[in-house]
């Protein structure tokens, strides 16, 4: 594969746009103080609502084990709340409190002016095929190859 060909690669396209993204805003949300998975799970908590843990790591794409430490890590900071169902605390909803619903207010509007930035020279029309096509290639990334 040629430079020139890289330079046309989806996935390299894909993961260039990615990491700068993510080196961009976790910069600032490390700043306040949280991680990229941290304020990925408190945004879907905020934006879906209350859910359990099986639903949270399909909303967030972070495996069970590692998404029930980071929610028990979020607890314990006093950023979401667990209502345990029985002895199986996976069952449990999670919720955020104020401070996490405060905290990822704040967070979620930060997002949103990365994703200005990042957008201002696409038209409305272009977002939206844009967006389209992510959602396309995201529901192919989950099958098997």
């Amino acid at each position: 594969m040629s430079q020139r060909d890289l330079e046309d690669f989806l996935p390299f396209l894909v993961n260039r746009v990615s990491a700068r993204l993510v080196a961009s805003f976790s910069q600032a949300i490390a700043d306040r103080g949280l991680s990229i998975a941290e304020a990925r799970t408190l945004s879907a908590i905020l934006f879906k609502g209350d859910m359990r843990l099986a639903a949270l790591s399909e909303a967030t794409d972070l495996q069970l084990s590692t998404l029930s430490r980071l929610v028990r890590r979020l607890e314990e900071r006093g950023l979401c709340t667990i209502e345990a169902r029985g002895a199986d605390e996976r069952a449990g909803l999670i919720a955020l409190t104020p401070v996490g619903r405060e905290a990822i207010a704040e967070i979620a509007d930060l997002g949103a002016r990365h994703e200005r930035a990042l957008v201002r020279d696409l038209d409305g029309e272009d977002l939206a095929l844009a967006k389209r096509i992510l959602r396309k290639l995201y529901q192919n990334a989950l099958e098997p190859w």
